[in-house]
């Protein structure tokens, strides 16, 4: 087996502990990313109701006229458009809550961590460097959900914890 072969092995090892141990921290709240994911269910079904209510229109406009259309069309239109926002809010939000509170809690183990070091390893080391090491863990936590939600490459953002994160790869 080759280094570089061996290489990712290890990395796909190391991100299944890594996404283990996030998972623990996300556990709590299987619930609500559930809602989410009915939010993200109800988004999709109204895009796929779009299409059958196009079909209903140019059928009832064109082909077989019926006046009947002309008044249910414009109220599914608003009702669809309704579902697909309420959809969309909901797939958002609840997700996003979700990695707020993973957030929160890892914010909060490295900070009793912190207060758990030893007075002489906190004397040899500048403050500022010890809040940035705190505040990157928190970034890339915060982002690599999103980044998996939306493109499933978190695995590559918390593998490396020296790379910075790229706000663009989420757009």
């Amino acid at each position: 087996m080759s280094a570089a072969a061996g290489a990712g092995v290890n990395l796909k090892a190391d991100s299944w502990l890594i996404y283990r141990r996030l998972l623990r921290y996300a556990k709590p709240y299987t619930g609500v990313f559930l809602i989410g994911v009915l939010g993200a269910m109800l988004f999709a079904g109204s895009n796929a109701s779009l299409v059958y209510l196009v079909k209903t229109f140019l059928n009832g406009a064109f082909v077989n006229p019926n006046p009947k259309i002309l008044w249910e069309v414009p109220i599914g239109v608003v009702v669809l458009f309704t579902l697909r926002g309420i959809g969309d809010y909901v797939q958002t939000y609840y997700p996003s809550w979700v990695g707020r509170q993973v957030i929160k809690g890892l914010r909060r183990d490295v900070f009793s961590h912190y207060l758990r070091l030893p007075t002489a390893y906190l004397d040899q080391q500048q403050s500022g460097h010890l809040l940035s090491g705190a505040a990157r863990v928190s970034v890339h936590h915060e982002l690599a959900p999103r980044a998996f939600l939306h493109r499933g490459r978190a695995h590559h953002w918390l593998a490396d914890e020296n790379r910075e994160p790229e706000l663009s790869a989420l757009q």
